[in-house]
């Protein structure tokens, strides 16, 4: 019985270093100071001014489809918004190097928005085809996913084109290779 006792002392004395211990490592619980955690878009330049991040903005559109939604396959044209607005003209901070496809998929991802696309890690590029379930050949052979930077559809990939500040990025669904836009 006592050797029982002696255990069950020496038990508890070890539970209770451990509750003690992992306390003590809990810098918030111990009166430390906790490291604040970054501000999307804003960080400090070394002279304690704050920066803000280049920033651009980004727009997803569909209204070519208002006109063609009884060409869509069935089931899709409750995916098409009345004013063919998937996403509109948001205001997106992002980090120098980053691509109109890094900003297109981590927005998307952050609003829970569907996204599909293809990547081939020989060229580096990724091919949009879909979002929120529209994709390319819905609305015909020539339909599909477009981007536009400032007004101008660049001759090479989304995840090719590094952002500048300023950028204005649309995401349109064309039916006619872009012709309808």
């Amino acid at each position: 019985m006592k050797k029982n006792t002696h255990f069950f002392c020496l038990l508890c004395a070890a539970l209770l270093i451990f509750l003690l211990a992992s306390c003590a490592a809990r810098p918030e619980e111990a009166g430390a100071e906790s490291v604040p955690e970054e501000t999307p878009g804003a960080a400090e330049d070394g002279s304690g001014e704050t920066v803000s991040s280049p920033s651009c903005t980004l727009l997803i559109r569909c209204d070519t489809l208002l006109g063609k939604l009884e060409e869509l396959p069935a089931g899709k044209a409750e995916l098409v918004p009345a004013d063919g607005l998937l996403l509109e003209a948001t205001n997106v901070a992002f980090s120098e190097g980053e691509s109109v496809f890094d900003v297109l998929k981590r927005e998307l991802q952050a609003r829970r928005m569907h996204l599909e696309f293809s990547e081939n890690p020989l060229y580096d590029t990724a091919y949009i085809d879909g979002i929120c379930n529209l994709y390319e050949y819905d609305c015909g052979e020539l339909s599909g996913w477009i981007y536009r930077v400032n007004g101008e559809t660049p001759g090479y990939g989304c995840s090719q084109y590094l952002l500048s500040d300023g950028d204005v990025i649309e995401w349109l669904y064309t039916c006619d290779l872009g012709n309808d836009l």
